[in-house]
């Protein structure tokens, strides 16, 4: 297998990984852990793999580089600092570490914000080689299937065109839109259950205490009005009312689950316990 077609393969796993990681709701918390930790080691394995064009381009960056050389290194960078943020925020709101974190809907925040900008460095790295990436899909994928028209001329050098590029565009543009929404699907699911869940917090209301009219000078004792004084309900047998829960999976971490709220601060899943 030549270099350029290790590369392709080894880039589409990786993108493929990458992109399935965004929706754990299908493929569950703990395969989620482990489908990010794969696109990272292969993001390792692919930045190897180049490390030679990165370490002449990092010492010629801004002696000799060629100005569309420095913009690949940024978008690399980019994608290079993306990654390590996912890794670290994903280790800290793990379930194998399963760290007390003060607050672990904050930190599950940042771990998708760092996500989304890293789609968008990925993406901006697809649009920045989508003549490779064209060719790549025509020679690797298409003509091993579908073989060459028989009969049919050549390709140039360059065989990519305008059209291509509109293709590429097209398809990451809707692959973003597919990612973006299932992140942020139904984003206001978790304040109506949060608001269910906690209900209204109303203070009771004390009956007004009645006070003693006041007596006017010389006057007897016995014309004074009686004090009221505030008596106890009485016990009743009524039973107490049952638990009621919102939610049975009784979730003590975030994870990828919209429900999830923890307004009082126990790393419980306020859903799970009772109302």
């Amino acid at each position: 297998m030549g270099k350029n077609k290790s590369n392709w393969w080894i880039d589409l796993a990786l993108l493929g990984l990458f992109w399935i990681s965004f929706f754990p709701d299908l493929t569950s918390l703990a395969l989620h852990e482990w489908l990010g930790l794969a696109a990272i080691a292969l993001a390792a394995i692919h930045l190897i793999l180049h490390w030679n064009w990165v370490e002449t381009v990092t010492l010629r960056f801004f002696s000799r580089a060629p100005g569309q050389a420095r913009i690949y290194y940024l978008a690399d960078l980019g994608v290079m600092l993306g990654f390590l943020m996912i890794l670290i925020t994903g280790l800290l709101i793990s379930t194998w570490l399963d760290l007390p974190l003060y607050d672990m809907a904050a930190w599950t925040h940042i771990h998708l914000m760092v996500s989304v900008f890293t789609l968008g460095m990925v993406i901006l790295k697809l649009i920045l080689h989508w003549r490779w990436i064209s060719s790549a899909v025509r020679r690797y994928a298409f003509e091993p299937v579908f073989g060459r028209t028989v009969g049919a001329p050549a390709r140039a050098a360059n065989p990519v065109s305008r059209r291509d590029f509109l293709k590429v565009s097209g398809v990451l543009g809707i692959a973003s839109a597919v990612t973006i929404h299932g992140l942020f699907d139904h984003p206001s699911e978790a304040q109506p259950q949060s608001a269910v869940a906690d209900g209204p917090t109303t203070e009771p209301v004390q009956p007004p205490t009645a006070t003693s009219p006041t007596i006017p000078a010389g006057a007897e004792s016995s014309s004074a009005a009686p004090a009221v004084t505030q008596t106890a309900p009485l016990p009743t047998n009524e039973p107490a009312a049952a638990c009621i829960i919102l939610c049975p999976n009784g979730c003590s971490y975030p994870g990828r689950c919209r429900r999830y709220v923890d307004r009082n601060g126990n790393n419980l899943c306020d859903n799970g316990e009772c109302l």
